[in-house]
Order: structure tokens, then C-alpha cells, then sequence
């Protein structure tokens, strides 16, 4: 099992990056909070005082946890290509007669422009929307 999140070590302050903000050193910003559960699968000494981390405004502390397995069709992404618009994220339409070959580029209504679908087989999507582990 293993957390989507990377430690670097100062000599004042323990920053954590997670795949949803990125930690500073500004310590007097409404975002800091102290970092008190981070800690308790290390087997080293006590971490150095304080210990704070940083997030934007609005983005909670979530760690996605990724199976030890990972699916065969996506390769442990969670997501695969539209199938629709091949990654594109749009599609050609035929309603109006805009450009000179008679098509119109639009978004694709499957994917809503993003070129990307849940992966059906592994449905790691499922396991981060259920069951997310806060760091707090």
C-alpha cells in the first residue's frame, strides 16, 4: 500500500508535497496546519519542531492509496482514452457548415472534453471517491 506523497526534509520545518498543492516555508499564512499523523509509520527519531504543512486554499489533505497490483488495461492510472474522440477531447459535428469541409469542431460528449473515461476493468476511481485517507 503506498501513499501519493513525497517528504523532503529542512533543517526547520518537514514539507509534504501531495498531488494536490505543494508545501512552502511560510509559516504566518492561514493555510499552515500542523503535521501530526504523517509520522506515525516512521521508525526514526522524533521529527524536528515544529512540523507544519501548507495546502492552497480550499484543497483538503487527500491521499490517494493505489492497489499493489495495478490494472493491466490503464497501468494503475484509473484512466484510459476516449474511445469517441481517440484523446482528443473533440469531436467533428455535422450540424452547421462552418468550415470548408462541412464540419464543426466540437467537445466530445463522452468524455466532456477531457479525452480520458474511467477505467472499467480495475475501477481504482471507485476506491479514491469512497474511501479517502485525510492526512490530517
Amino acid at each position: 500500500m503506498q501513499v501519493a506523497a513525497s517528504v523532503s526534509f529542512a533543517p526547520e520545518k518537514l514539507l509534504v508535497r501531495t498531488k494536490l498543492g505543494s508545501a512552502t516555508h511560510h509559516p504566518k499564512r492561514s493555510g499552515v496546519r500542523p503535521l501530526t499523523a504523517a509520522w506515525s509509520g516512521f521508525s526514526s527519531s522524533k521529527p524536528p519542531e515544529p512540523v507544519w504543512v501548507e495546502t492552497h486554499r480550499g484543497v483538503p489533505n487527500v491521499a490517494v492509496v493505489k492497489p499493489e497490483n495495478p490494472c493491466k488495461v490503464c497501468l494503475g492510472k484509473g484512466k484510459v482514452t476516449c474511445g469517441t474522440c481517440e484523446g482528443k477531447g473533440r469531436t467533428n459535428g455535422l450540424q452547421y457548415r462552418m468550415l470548408p469541409s462541412g464540419m464543426w469542431p466540437t467537445w466530445c460528449k463522452s468524455c466532456r472534453g477531457s479525452g480520458l473515461w474511467y477505467c472499467q476493468s480495475c475501477q481504482l476511481w471507485r476506491l479514491a471517491e469512497e474511501s479517502p485517507m485525510q492526512l490530517e
